[in-house]
């Protein structure tokens, strides 16, 4: 189709006012003048012939003008015409095209429309301090020079530009200096790229010091590339030497919502467990991954592929001796997650994550293992360190989670499990208790191979702003987030092939009550008192308790 002429056809949907008419419309209208005065002309209108598109097909300009073809016609017609053939336009997300009726004499049922394609003269970029300015261009490609905007592209390249809590951006369009051209602005606000977290909390296991204390650092926008850098550190601050976990993680993005991360993780703790037994661990894990994003109006999906190379150390120290259980191997990962939200306050989130052990890439054999009948010698790395392990593992582990608004309050349920082909070593088992799977337990209370929880909770809805209106002019603190809630957990898992005198099954249960607190700047506070209903089979616990967590952001 050329942008001279073309004849026919275009489907509608919705129509939008724009101001940039002001400078497009510029016609003729003199037969639009002359239609209540010639209400009783009759004419056959036979064939349109469109004259300036290039953005429609020619199915999409029949739908429109077809319904206002037809013998003994009347002005009305041509304006009808007119008209759904430019909500087409709009409808398709062409904001800056109109349509006009050229002045003309109808003769032989010939009807001519003139589309006037408002097209980009200039695209500024203001206000960017931070953020390279050819980028950002590049980025909104749809606003280039020369270019008849599609306002439905322009919002996703918009929502990608602004994802980041440090940049926002708004598209600002004014009418050009010449007809039917446009000037388009990008009004960018953002503040260096430097941000972080500090947390403490009390998400501890049995038997070593209560708080965990948390550090994260990143920074978004090195070489001006948008690549990320991110340092996470992890520790019980009373007592360091029981846990201590360093995370490094490099982003680079790539065209089109791809990305390529790389990661790296080194961790170590000493703990000392019942009957003097003291367990010492270290490992480090690098990672790749290559993730595919795509951001809609009302949803999110993220697709990534990529594997880690796990090298873990544990040692048991007893009064018998040493007890030492390396393991190295490099499991490949497949990842899906998915975030949908409507107008009503509904969301739900879905994750699901497959991990395939490849035991062929890695494959080792231990001649220092400790059998089944308490000798020791020669046996795959796996299967030292649990029996019936090979490496040639998979797991599936799958997370959902939903809210929704009902009257006053918010409903909140949450399901997931994990699914493993063979008994697994602790660093892929899957582990409940504690503060994000069942409250009333220390964290990770009970691992096993497979299982599923689920967690419902009642909600009240964000009474920061109500209390903030209520109590004006009496020097509140800046609430954000103000939300009482009940919550009930439970948890089922089990054992493939477990050790003599170890539970094939377990069940956890939790019920509670909890606050949610959010202050002005970038402070919260999470308090959730629980009880738990069933015990953990070897271990004594008590019956209630409190999971804090407290968290500035800055």
């Amino acid at each position: 189709m050329d942008a001279g002429s073309m004849r026919a056809r275009l489907r509608a949907r919705f129509h939008f006012v724009f101001a940039v008419a002001l400078s497009l419309c510029v016609g003729s209208l003199s037969v639009h003048a002359q239609t209540a005065a010639q209400t009783t002309l009759r004419f056959d209108i036979l064939e349109f012939e469109i004259e300036g598109n290039t953005r429609l097909t020619a199915t999409q300009v029949e739908a429109a003008v077809m319904p206002f073809m037809g013998e003994a016609r009347d002005m009305a017609a041509i304006e009808g015409a007119r008209a759904a053939l430019e909500k087409a336009y709009q409808g398709a997300g062409f904001l800056t095209v109109f349509v006009d009726v050229p002045e003309q004499r109808i003769d032989g049922g010939l009807v001519r429309l003139a589309v006037l394609e408002g097209r980009i003269v200039k695209l500024y970029v203001t206000g960017s301090r931070y953020y390279d300015q050819g980028r950002i261009r590049a980025a909104a490609a749809e606003l280039a020079e020369g270019q008849v905007p599609n306002f439905n592209v322009v919002q996703q390249q918009v929502a990608t530009l602004s994802q980041t809590a440090e940049r926002r951006v708004q598209p600002v369009l004014r009418p050009g200096r010449e007809p039917g051209t446009v000037e388009a602005e990008l009004k960018v606000s953002d503040k260096l790229p430097l941000g972080g977290s500090v947390e403490i909390n009390n998400a501890a296991a049995a038997g070593t010091e209560p708080l965990r204390a948390a550090l994260n650092l990143h920074y978004d926008n090195l070489f001006q590339r948008e690549h990320s850098l991110s340092f996470t550190a992890l520790t019980a601050p009373m007592q360091t030497s029981q846990s201590r976990v360093l995370v490094l993680n490099y982003l680079v993005p790539l065209d089109d919502g791809a990305s390529l991360s790389f990661s790296a993780i080194n961790s170590s703790s000493d703990v000392d467990s019942l009957g003097g037994t003291r367990v010492l661990g270290k490992g480090t894990t690098l990672g790749v991954r290559y993730g595919l994003n795509r951001l809609d109006t009302n949803a999110a999906h993220g697709l990534s592929l990529g594997f880690d190379v796990k090298d873990l150390k544990e040692d048991v120290q007893t009064s018998a001796g040493t007890l030492s259980a390396p393991l190295r191997y490099a499991p490949l990962q497949l990842a899906y997650n998915g975030s949908w939200w409507g107008e009503s306050g509904a969301s739900q989130q879905f994750s699901a994550n497959a991990v395939f052990g490849l035991r062929p890439v890695w494959r080792q054999t231990r001649s220092d293992c400790q059998l089944a009948d308490g000798s020791f010698g020669s046996a795959d790395q796996f299967a030292c360190k649990r029996r019936g392990a090979d490496g040639g593992f998979t797991t599936l582990k799958l997370d959902w989670r939903g809210s929704r608004r009902v009257g006053p309050t918010e409903w909140a349920l949450r399901v997931g499990g994990q699914l493993a082909s063979q008994p697994l070593v602790s660093a892929e088992q899957f582990s409940v208790g504690g503060a994000d799977s069942v409250r009333g337990y220390p964290e990770g209370a009970v691992s096993a191979d497979y299982g599923v929880l689920a967690s419902f909770e009642l909600r009240s809805r964000n009474l920061a702003p109500a209390l903030l209106s209520a109590f004006e002019g009496a020097n509140l603190p800046p609430f954000t987030e103000l939300v009482f809630f009940g919550f009930g957990d439970v948890a089922r898992v089990a054992l493939i092939e477990p050790e003599p005198g170890q539970p094939h099954r377990s069940t956890l249960m939790g019920t509670g009550l909890g606050v949610r607190l959010g202050l002005q700047p970038g402070l919260s506070l999470a308090l959730d008192w629980a009880r738990r209903h069933r015990d953990v089979v070897g271990r004594s616990l008590p019956t209630e308790r409190v999971h804090v967590r407290a968290a500035v952001r800055f």
